[in-house]
C-alpha cells in the first residue's frame, strides 16, 4: 500500500494546526480553572427548611386531629386536641378554692374593721380617762393649800382624793380594755398568703387547661404525623413535624479551598432537581465555621458531620455554606431534595 505524499508545506501546516488546538484547550482550561476560582460551584447541596417537633405540653388521649400527613397550615391554625375533661375539673376545682380564699380573706377584714372600731373606742375612753385624772389631780392640788389654811373644808379635801383615785382606777380599766381590743384586732396576711396561693394554683390549672389544644406556631407543612385519635401522648413524645414555609434555603458543601472566594451576601444561583428547568436566585447567608471529624464522633456534638469520599487520598474538607433564597419562592421546593450551587454572578 502506497503512503500519500505529504509536502513539507502540509507539515508545517499540520503543526501549526496542532499547536493552535493545543493552545485553544490550554486557553479553554485556564478559562475554566479561572471561572471555578472566581465563581465557586458544586453539585452537593440540598434544599433545607426549619422544623420543629410539635408536642403535647401535657399527658392525655388525642381526642381530635384536625390535620393529615403533607397538610399545609396557616399560623394559628389548629393541630390537635388532647381530652381535657381531667384538666377542666382541675381548672374548676381551683377556682372554687380562690373562691374560699376569697370568702375567708374577706370575712376576715370585715371582722378586722369591726375590732379596729372597738380598740378605736377603747382608745377614746382612755383619753377621757386621762383627762379626768389629770381634772381630779389638779383639783386636789388646788384643795390642799385651802384646806391648810382653813379657807376649804376636809371633807371636800377628802372627796376631791377620792374622785382622783376613782379616776385612777378609771384610767387603768380603760388602759387595760384598749389593749384587749388591740389584741383583738386580727391581721389578715395569712389569708391574703393563702388567696395568693389558690390563684397560683388556678393560674397553672388554666395554663394545662389550654396546652391540651395545640396550634401551629407558624405558617408551614405538616410531616412525620406519628398519632391518631385515642392515642395516648406524653409532653416528651412528638406528634408530628412542622416544617417553616418561611425558612427554605439550601445548604451547599464547597470544598475548604474554595471558602476564600465565598463571602456572606454574595449572589448564588440554584438549580433544584425536581425541577432543574428553573434557576432559582439566593444570597449567601453564611459559612459553616467547623464540621465533625469521624474521630470525634464519639463526642456527640453538634456540628455538621461531611464524611470523607476515600480514606486513602488527602482530599479538601467541606464546609456547610447556607444560601437564603430570594422571594417569591416556588412550590416544588422538598425539604431534603438535591441542588446543584453557584456563587456569584451570571449563570
Amino acid at each position: 500500500m502506497l503512503e500519500p505524499d505529504i509536502t513539507p508545506g502540509q507539515k508545517r501546516a499540520g503543526w501549526v494546526l496542532f499547536a493552535v488546538a493545543l493552545i485553544a484547550a490550554l486557553v479553554l482550561l485556564a478559562i475554566v480553572l479561572t471561572d471555578i476560582d472566581r465563581r465557586p460551584r458544586t453539585n452537593d447541596a440540598s434544599v433545607g427548611a426549619e422544623v420543629i417537633h410539635v408536642t403535647a405540653g401535657v399527658p392525655g388521649r388525642i381526642a381530635r386531629l384536625d390535620v393529615a400527613e403533607n397538610d399545609a397550615v396557616e399560623e394559628g391554625a389548629p393541630l390537635f386536641a388532647l381530652d381535657d375533661t381531667a384538666y377542666r375539673l382541675q381548672r374548676d376545682q381551683a377556682a372554687a378554692q380562690v373562691a374560699a380564699a376569697q370568702a375567708a380573706l374577706a370575712d376576715a377584714e370585715r371582722a378586722a374593721r369591726a375590732t379596729a372600731q372597738n380598740a378605736g373606742s377603747a382608745a377614746d375612753e382612755v383619753a377621757r380617762a386621762e383627762q379626768n385624772l389629770a381634772l381630779a389631780e389638779a383639783t386636789v392640788a388646788r384643795l390642799e393649800p385651802l384646806a391648810a389654811d382653813g379657807i376649804a373644808s376636809r371633807q371636800t379635801l377628802d372627796e376631791a382624793r377620792t374622785a382622783a383615785a376613782d379616776a385612777r382606777v378609771s384610767l387603768d380599766v380603760a388602759r387595760k380594755t384598749a389593749g384587749a381590743a388591740r389584741d383583738l384586732v386580727s391581721n389578715t396576711d395569712a389569708l391574703a398568703a393563702e388567696l395568693r396561693a389558690a390563684e397560683a394554683v388556678l393560674a397553672v390549672a388554666e395554663h394545662r387547661l389550654s396546652q391540651t389544644e395545640v396550634a401551629a406556631p407558624f405558617s408551614g407543612y405538616v410531616s412525620g404525623l406519628q398519632a391518631g385519635v385515642g392515642s395516648w401522648v406524653l409532653p416528651e413524645q412528638p406528634v408530628l413535624v412542622l416544617i417553616d414555609d418561611a425558612s427554605w434555603h439550601v445548604e451547599a458543601y464547597f470544598r475548604e479551598t474554595e471558602l476564600a472566594a465565598i463571602a456572606p451576601g454574595m449572589v448564588a444561583h440554584v438549580r433544584v432537581l425536581s425541577d432543574a428547568g428553573e434557576v432559582l436566585t439566593g444570597r449567601v447567608a453564611s459559612i459553616g465555621r467547623g464540621v465533625q471529624t469521624s474521630d470525634a464522633l464519639a463526642v456527640q456534638g453538634l456540628l455538621p458531620f461531611v464524611p470523607r469520599s476515600t480514606d486513602w487520598v488527602r482530599l479538601a474538607r467541606r464546609y456547610p455554606v447556607r444560601i437564603a433564597l430570594d422571594a417569591p419562592l416556588p412550590p416544588f421546593l422538598r425539604l431534603g431534595a438535591s441542588a446543584s450551587v453557584t456563587i456569584g454572578q451570571g449563570e
